[in-house]
């Protein structure tokens, strides 16, 4: 189990790789498609501020019941026994989004399970993006991470203002990303359409394919063996690297899209 807090930098870049998970994309590339002119560019905002608010509760509830989750050794072992998964996950949907770069022609229009979700909604509000971010921080990774900050500070003394300190830089991160990329959908689809856009995902997908298979490498080596650890000082510099980049490729594609002209006066 987690033994201690991330410090606030580490957590801010783990905020900014989970924002960039294929199924924040998916579902926000969706809600922003469907939302009203007026308020595309604000979904993935939308969606990360319902993410997070249920991970900061999940914080809060873990530090008050830490007590009991002490005593219960058996959920313990299988939490510990989860920490597993996260990282066969993040190596499963790189697998996954390199088979859909590899073969278009067999993907989804629409992306992964996240925005297959979103198939039914034909019109989409500020509140449902709310909601569809809170269902999608009912995900393994968010809780075992809100659950294991949790019950760290409760154990090294932190209490619970520390957790929520780290906890809030996460989510502060992830809503850079995901607010970014609910804007940057909006902005492509109204200003170039459908051709544009899948110009733009294509960009995208080998990175976030990249950002999987190193992220989930590095959760795996860390539960390998513990003389393994060393090697995730440059994992994370590598994926410090890969975030910048795709923070990049998002700026270039939005300031490659060509602007409307501006209506004439008179």
């Amino acid at each position: 189990m987690t033994e201690s807090l991330p410090t606030i930098e580490l957590a801010l870049l783990l905020g900014l790789r989970h924002g960039l998970a294929p199924d924040h994309l998916a579902a926000i590339d969706g809600l922003t498609m469907r939302a009203r002119l007026a308020s595309a560019p604000w979904m993935g905002a939308l969606f990360a501020l319902g993410h997070g608010a249920v991970v900061l509760l999940m914080v809060a509830l873990a530090d008050l019941a830490a007590d009991w989750l002490q005593l219960d050794s058996a959920l313990l072992d299988t939490m510990a026994t989860l920490e597993w998964l996260p990282g066969i996950l993040l190596l499963s949907l790189a697998a996954l989004n390199a088979r859909s770069l590899c073969r278009p022609q067999q993907a989804s229009p629409r992306g992964g399970v996240g925005a297959r979700l979103l198939a039914p909604l034909t019109r989409v509000r500020p509140l449902t993006a709310l909601g569809i971010g809170m269902l999608f921080a009912l995900g393994v990774e968010s809780l075992l991470q809100a659950l294991a900050w949790g019950y760290a500070a409760a154990q090294l003394g932190g209490g619970n203002w520390s957790a929520l300190q780290v906890a809030g830089t996460f989510v502060l991160g992830m809503a850079v990303t995901d607010a970014l990329d609910g804007y940057a959908t909006a902005r492509i689809a109204a200003g170039a359409g459908q051709q544009a856009m899948q110009r733009f995902r294509r960009r995208l997908g080998w990175p976030i394919v990249a950002l999987c298979t190193v992220s989930g490498v590095q959760l795996l080596l860390s539960k390998i063996c513990a003389s393994c650890t060393r090697a995730d000082d440059g994992l994370q510099l590598l994926g410090m690297a890969m975030v910048a980049a795709t923070l990049a490729l998002y700026a270039w594609t939005w300031w490659r899209q060509p602007r409307a002209a501006p209506p004439a006066s008179g």
